[in-house]
C-alpha cells in the first residue's frame, strides 16, 4: 500500500463510521400539588421540596435541550468530517491517474510525492480540526453539567463525561534543550555515557552525521525512511518537524519551546534579533536544520 493511502485509511479510522445517536426526550412527569385542608410544619417543608423539585425539573429539561443541541452539532460535524475526507481521498486517487504514467521518471516521482504531502496535509488539518471542533463541543456539554442540581454533600454529583483524544499524554517539552554534540562523521558517540547511571544515552541525528543529542531529550521521536515522507498527524496531534533535512528523524511540534522558529534549512536565520537589546539572540539548535531557538532555550551538553 501506498504510504498516502495508509495514511488516509489512518484518518479515517480515526473519524469512524458509526451511525450518531439521537437523544430522545425524557418523561418529567407534571407537578405535584399539595392537598388543600393539609397544614402545619410538614404541610409547609411538603411545599418547599415540591417548589425545589419543580425547579430541578425545569433545570434538567432546559439542559436536556442544550445536551440535544450539543449532540446534534457533533452529529453533524461527523458527516461533513467523513464528507471532507471522502474528497481528500477523491483527489488523491485523480492525482495517482494523472501522474501514474510519469511516476518512473524524476519529475513524476517528484510530481507524485509533493500531491501525496498536499492530501496529507488536507487529511491531518482537517482531523485536527474536527478535533478541536469536538473539543469545543464536550466544553459546552461540561458547562451544562455543571448547572444541574446537586446535593450539599456530593457537589459534584452529576458531571459530563471528560472529552478524550488519542494523544498521548506527556509532560511537555523541557524547559531548556541541549546543545548538540558535535563528533567526526561515522565515528563513535559521546564517550561514557551509555549506559552511565544519572547520564543520558545519546541519539545520533541521521546516519553518520556525527550529530548527537540526548534522548531524554527527545520524547516522541519518529525515525522514518531518509528522504522519504515524514509520519502522519493523527487525532489532535500538532504535525512534525525533521530535524535535520533527509534524516528521517522526527520530533512533534510541540515537543520545542513555542516560540521555536523554523526556517528553510542553510538559510540565515530570524532577521533582527541578533544583539538587539529587547529580544533575545537565536541560535540555530541543530546545525543546518532550520530549527531556531532563543539561546536563553538552550544549554551546553
Amino acid at each position: 500500500m501506498h504510504p498516502v493511502d495508509a495514511a488516509l485509511q489512518q484518518a479515517r479510522q480515526l473519524l469512524g463510521n458509526l451511525t450518531p445517536p439521537e437523544l430522545t426526550p425524557p418523561a418529567y412527569g407534571g407537578q405535584v400539588s399539595t392537598p388543600t385542608d393539609w397544614t402545619g410544619t410538614a404541610a409547609e417543608r411538603a411545599g418547599t421540596v415540591h417548589t425545589e423539585l419543580d425547579t430541578n425539573r425545569e433545570d434538567l429539561r432546559a439542559t436536556h435541550k442544550r445536551a440535544a443541541t450539543a449532540v446534534a452539532s457533533a452529529n453533524r460535524l461527523s458527516e461533513e468530517a467523513r464528507t471532507g475526507l471522502t474528497a481528500v481521498e477523491t483527489s488523491w486517487q485523480q492525482d495517482k491517474a494523472i501522474l501514474g504514467p510519469l511516476a518512473d521518471t524524476p519529475t513524476g516521482q517528484a510530481a507524485l510525492l509533493q500531491a501525496g504531502q498536499l492530501r496529507i496535509t488536507e487529511a491531518a488539518q482537517l482531523i485536527e480540526q474536527t478535533a478541536t471542533q469536538y473539543a469545543t463541543i464536550a466544553e459546552q456539554l461540561a458547562a451544562s453539567s455543571a448547572e444541574l442540581p446537586h446535593s450539599v454533600e456530593n457537589p459534584t454529583a452529576t458531571q459530563a463525561v471528560d472529552f478524550k483524544t488519542d494523544k498521548p499524554d506527556t509532560e511537555g517539552p523541557p524547559d531548556k534543550r541541549s546543545m548538540p554534540i558535535i563528533t567526526e562523521p561515522g565515528g563513535l558517540g559521546p564517550p561514557g555515557t551509555i549506559g552511565s547511571a544519572g547520564t543520558p544515552n545519546w541519539i545520533e541525528i541521521g546516519q553518520d552525521t556525527g550529530i548527537w543529542l540526548p534522548d531524554n531529550e527527545l520524547d516522541g521521536l519518529y525515525v522514518t525512511e531518509p528522504g522519504g515522507l515524514g509520519p502522519s498527524s493523527p487525532y489532535g496531534t500538532p504535525g512534525w518537524v525533521e530535524l535535520l533535512p533527509d534524516s528521517g528523524y522526527w520530533l512533534p511540534k510541540d515537543q520545542l519551546p513555542d516560540n521555536a522558529i523554523y526556517q528553510t534549512p542553510g538559510s540565515l536565520g530570524p532577521p533582527g534579533t541578533m544583539g538587539s537589546a529587547t529580544t533575545p539572540d537565536w541560535v540555530e539548535w541543530i546545525p543546518g536544520s532550520g530549527i531556531w531557538l532563543p539561546d536563553d532555550k538552550l544549554r551546553s551538553p
